[in-house]
């Protein structure tokens, strides 16, 4: 667990990316940055964080993590949304098996009542919002 505050609210990608900026970059620096490194935070009914937990550290082209795990803490917190960074330490692009696994996240908590609202990949020049990415393709095959 790294962080756990009711004072920062997220209610986009931006905010998200924001977020990594200015609360989560500053404990990488104390990890292998040529890692990808998952982190999961819960958010109430206003979109308030409630925590932060980093729930896996990968290799240089790859994460995972278990999806029992990830509902387990957002079920603890009671949160009503969950969001999910992660970093490319090389700045690629999100991959196919990035987008699936997202899917598959988000299908499992929508079970429990819980929506994943956002998962981004952190570059050195910005992001990019896999949900943006299903949910552009979703609209593509109408």
């Amino acid at each position: 667990m790294l962080l756990q505050t009711n004072k920062k609210q997220i209610l986009n990608a931006d905010d998200l990316y924001n977020y990594y900026l200015y609360e989560i970059k500053n404990y990488l620096t104390y990890i292998d940055l040529y890692k990808e490194h998952l982190f999961c935070i819960g958010l109430d009914r206003n979109h308030y964080v409630l925590y932060c937990n980093l729930a896996s550290i990968g290799h240089e082209s790859g994460v995972s993590a278990n999806v029992k795990d990830l509902i387990r803490y957002a079920a603890t917190y009671n949160a009503k949304y969950v969001v999910m960074i992660h970093n490319h330490p090389f700045n690629s692009e999100p991959s196919e098996p990035d987008i699936e696994i997202t899917r598959k996240w988000g299908r499992a908590m929508m079970g429990v009542g819980i929506k994943l609202n956002e998962h981004i990949v952190v570059k050195d020049d910005g992001y990019t919002s896999i949900v943006s990415i299903i949910k552009e393709r979703k609209a593509n095959e109408v």
